[in-house]
């Protein structure tokens, strides 16, 4: 029993200080994916050796005033994404939200039954938190020595990986995680300074506080707007736009975890288009209370209310300490910003440290037997609970690790793009998706590689009929990969964008690709209908196809979406030229004059156009104010929409029925509000 011990004291503590600095540069995603596969396997493996510690001993089991609430929220998450997530992976593993919630249930628990209510040295709440902000500490020395270009510096003596170059690089993942991580434990390493003061004076304390403000403020001035590394964070008001449409869906599980990207796609208001972050797609709202009311409805916020308030009774109404100024601390972080997954397990992490000295233990029996000589009662729970984790570590470790040797072969069909090794990354992202084939990222990836590939032959004078059929072989596989993006996420816009351009870029192949390349276009428009880029995208191909009266239409529902977008009026402008309204293309192509920046190419581009322009009208009207010029916004370049271009084939591929663009209840675009 004493090696079980041993053994659950190493894991608990070793998760604990390793999880802010853990990462392996061997998956396609460095940070987040193995942090969570290391906090889920170490999180039951926990379990396992307490539950097989517990069987020749009383089982006793800590209750504590956070049980009940915390259970709810696990049980909400768990629901909404069986019932709701239209992708179970994307809410257990990328991002991951509802496995973040399941291991951090788990993890409470854990902890809670670890403290007790004695308070030895090896377990107590001082001794845990503090390992916390040990690991937190170094992850923050790593971020200011980022900051002030220490590795950059390096590496010009040193042979360092390009991705510790990075003026972003940091342990946690990324800025935003490091900002409010290093904040909620700042606050718990002032505490530690503050309350050792006054008994006895502690320099490690003070040492590690400084390191964690030292990161912090690093990591603060490295995401403020304006830098290359600025943090972007969706405005309060679209997150709470967001979050009232989610109730016209379901109105108590929300729209799943994991799924947060398409309620931002479909119900963010018009209004977004005018903040800064207009181009970006945001996979978590503006706060952590607005992203649980939004994955998972009324239900998930109310439990979540639940907690917090039942947090603020206890923590309040007990003497508070650094660990309840953290927890405290955590919950006002959780209202200005989302959670990442290191404040999730920070947050758990406090929570049963603050609970566990306010429970109480109960003793458990079940099926107790007598065994040996003695009579001694052997109670079979303990048993019984081991054959659950058990079973669940095989059934996790299974399909983790098939996740995990997924992940792997992303990173090296990432790894051999780099290097423009067509063959190797077709290859590995094959066997990415044979592994793990419900990711849908992994699939749009396939896609524009058999693309890429069948380009790259096609291109070639003079083919062959084995190469003609190679290239139809390329073509008809990068559909299917593509098709298998949409059918995972139906609901997604950014699939049924991928699978537009992917038929737009087959117009010059294949018959038919350009009526799929419409209804994919108009079903992406559908489900996100004020980006402005798509429509511009969508007017584009119209364009291509001499339809002028769709290109017009779809560029003014762009310049609708998004008023100072000056390629939007730009590419009106040149749809209405050629469609022969000469006065009108003159005014939009003065409304893109004036949102450009005077002495840029773009500038004179539209400026020479409109003088062109300006010839061909009776009327003439003034330029640009200088006032006008001086207010223009940052732009995108311009990009005019092209003439369909010659065919690659000839003649061009007959692809089958099965190529066409997956059936949808309704594929009419959506106009902007």
């Amino acid at each position: 029993m004493h090696l079980f011990e041993t053994a659950r004291n190493w894991i608990i503590k070793g998760l604990i200080f390793l999880l802010p600095l853990f990462f392996l540069p061997i998956t396609g995603e460095f940070y987040n994916f193995n942090k969570l596969a290391l906090f889920t396997a170490l999180t039951l493996l926990g379990w396992l050796v307490w539950a097989l510690s517990q069987i020749k001993h009383e089982f006793r089991l800590r209750v504590t005033p956070f049980d009940l609430p915390v259970l709810a929220i696990a049980v909400v998450f768990t629901a909404s994404t069986i019932l709701v997530s239209p992708n179970k992976f994307d809410a257990l593993l990328f991002p991951g939200t509802a496995t973040w919630i399941i291991a951090g249930t788990l993890f409470y628990f854990l902890v809670v039954q670890y403290v007790g209510n004695r308070h030895e040295t090896g377990n107590s709440p001082a001794n845990l938190s503090g390992l916390l902000l040990a690991g937190t500490a170094l992850s923050a020395l790593v971020s200011t020595l980022t900051g002030v270009g220490a590795f950059t510096f390096a590496a010009k003596y040193l042979t360092l990986p390009a991705w510790v170059t990075q003026p972003s690089f940091t342990t946690t993942g990324d800025l935003f995680s490091s900002i409010t991580l290093y904040a909620v434990v700042a606050v718990l390493a002032l505490a530690r300074v503050i309350e050792t003061k006054r008994t006895s004076y502690s320099p490690f304390n003070v040492i590690l506080l400084v390191l964690v403000v030292a990161g912090l403020v690093a990591s603060v001035y490295q995401g403020l707007p304006g830098k290359a590394t600025s943090v972007a964070l969706l405005p309060i008001t679209s997150g709470w736009a967001i979050a009232l449409e989610t109730l016209k869906g379901n109105i108590l599980l929300g729209v799943g975890p994991g799924n947060f990207i398409e309620a931002f796609n479909r119900f963010r208001p018009v209004e977004f288009n005018s903040s800064s972050a207009w181009a970006l797609r945001f996979t978590a709202s503006s706060n952590w209370y607005l992203h649980v009311w939004t994955i998972t409805g009324l239900a998930g916020i109310a439990s979540f209310g639940w907690l917090v308030l039942t947090i603020i009774k206890r923590v309040k109404n007990s003497n508070i300490n650094p660990v309840g100024w953290a927890l405290l601390t955590t919950l006002v972080v959780f209202l200005l910003a989302p959670a990442s997954l290191l404040l999730v397990f920070a947050f758990y992490l406090l929570l049963a440290l603050a609970g566990a000295p306010l429970g109480e233990d109960l003793s458990l029996q079940f099926a107790a037997r007598e065994t040996g000589e003695t009579g001694r009662k052997t109670n079979l729970l303990p048993g019984i609970i081991a054959l659950l984790v058990a079973a669940g570590i095989v059934g996790v470790g299974y399909w983790g690790s098939r996740a995990y040797a997924a992940e792997m072969s992303f990173r090296q069909a990432l790894n051999a793009a780099s290097q423009n090794d067509g063959k190797a990354t077709y290859d590995a992202i094959i066997k990415a998706s044979q592994l793990n084939p419900g990711v849908a990222q992994y699939r749009i990836t396939a896609s524009q590689t058999n693309l890429a590939l069948a380009n790259a032959i096609a291109s070639k004078k003079d083919l062959t009929e084995e190469e003609r059929q190679t290239v139809s072989q390329l073509v008809q596989q990068s559909i299917r990969e593509a098709q298998a993006a949409v059918a995972l996420h139906r609901t997604n816009a950014v699939g049924w964008e991928n699978l537009a351009r992917l038929y737009q870029s087959l117009m010059t192949f294949a018959k038919d690709a350009d009526q799929f390349t419409i209804a994919s276009y108009q079903q992406a428009v559908a489900l996100d209908p004020v980006n402005p880029l798509l429509r511009v995208a969508f007017g584009g191909v119209y364009y291509s196809l001499k339809q002028f009266d769709n290109a017009v239409r779809t560029f003014e529902l762009a310049v609708a979406a998004k008023p100072d977008l000056a390629n939007a009026h730009y590419n009106l402008a040149v749809a209405l030229r050629e469609k022969g309204e000469i006065a009108r293309a003159y005014q939009e192509m003065q409304a893109t004059v004036a949102l450009l920046k005077s002495g840029t190419p773009d500038y004179d581009k539209a400026k020479a156009e409109a003088e062109e322009l300006q010839k061909k009208v009776a009327e003439t009207s003034a330029t640009p104010s200088a006032k006008q010029k001086e207010e223009a916004v940052q732009q995108p370049p311009l990009e005019a929409p092209q003439p369909a271009p010659a065919p690659a084939l000839e003649p061009k591929l007959d692809l089958p029925e099965a190529a066409a663009p997956p059936a949808t209840e309704s594929s009419e675009p959506t106009p902007v509000p």
